[in-house]
């Protein structure tokens, strides 16, 4: 061992760097086709990953300060207590629609704002225009459904569609069969039974928004002022300083702590959608 203290700080980096845990960054592995391995140029070193064999090291001396031991309990430790507090926290909502004409005269503006509020949707009156006679243009008010959505939907991309938009009919079925029992003296809400894709630029942007304030301020506060943030985190987390490391790798490992994963969506006539992977939300995102 002494004569490993000895040797340049290069080559104990080097050494270091071959004993820690290698990773493909390719995207997911189970969905490559049967017999086709990962591209060798996609398999590189898991920047925050457990290295037992470099802590084992690091500890036999207390002289191998130069090899750096990436501090990964630190990392993911905070990001699933953030990931805890605020999954099922209500933070975002998107346009699903205009609600139809016909379901306006039916009562359903009333409908959705009082017996599905509780599946976190509801109805707004906003106000456009459209072109009146002679090609002027008039104002008018649309009835917009909106859907709010929490971390728990951003992280499979697909959210439950509310009843009183489609149904996969399991609960005719039931009372066809007469094992549907339902209290005439309530208001009966049915659960979501079919799920509709949120919409891909906004997940991304949200998932943006959640990096920034659960990594980039975290950290940031407990560093220096400095303009080259990915310099004084790399220090932060005992780093190597001349490691290759984008916002965007750091975005992915955020994306891999918080369980991103692409989902099938359930509709009337099976699984037709699915929302995207981790490697197809990074493409080009920094």
């Amino acid at each position: 061992m002494a004569t490993l203290i000895t040797l340049p700080h290069e080559l104990q980096h080097n050494i270091s760097n071959y004993l820690r845990p290698h990773t493909w960054t390719g995207g997911d592995e189970a969905q490559l086709p049967a017999g086709v391995k990962p591209n060798p140029e996609e398999v590189k070193i898991d920047p925050i990953a457990k290295a037992q064999d470099v802590a084992s090291i690091k500890a036999v001396h207390s002289n191998l300060k130069a090899v750096p031991l990436w501090k990964n309990h630190e990392w993911v430790e905070h990001i699933r207590q953030w990931r805890d507090e605020n999954l099922t926290k209500l933070r975002w909502k998107y346009q699903y629609g205009t609600l139809p004409d016909k379901m306006i005269k039916n009562g359903w503006v009333s409908k959705i704002n009082n017996q599905y509020r509780s599946q976190n949707c509801f109805v707004e009156t906003m106000v456009g225009t459209t072109l009146g006679t002679g090609f002027l243009e008039v104002p008018k008010e649309y009835k917009v459904i909106w859907f709010s959505v929490s971390l728990l939907d951003l992280v499979t991309g697909v959210r439950p569609l509310p009843h009183c938009f489609g149904n996969d009919g399991s609960f005719h079925h039931q009372a066809d069969n007469g094992s549907l029992q339902i209290d005439a003296s309530i208001d009966f809400v049915p659960a979501p039974t079919l799920e509709t894709l949120i919409p891909v630029d906004e997940r991304l942007n949200w998932l943006k928004e959640c990096f920034r304030e659960c990594v980039l301020e975290h950290w940031g506060k407990k560093m220096p002022r400095s303009p080259n943030f990915m310099k004084e985190f790399k220090k932060k987390m005992d780093l190597p300083s001349d490691y290759k490391f984008s916002y965007t790798d750091l975005f992915r490992m955020f994306l891999r702590e918080l369980n991103v994963r692409p989902c099938d969506v359930r509709e009337k006539e099976g699984y037709f959608k699915r929302s995207m992977s981790i490697r197809q939300l990074c493409l080009g995102t920094w």
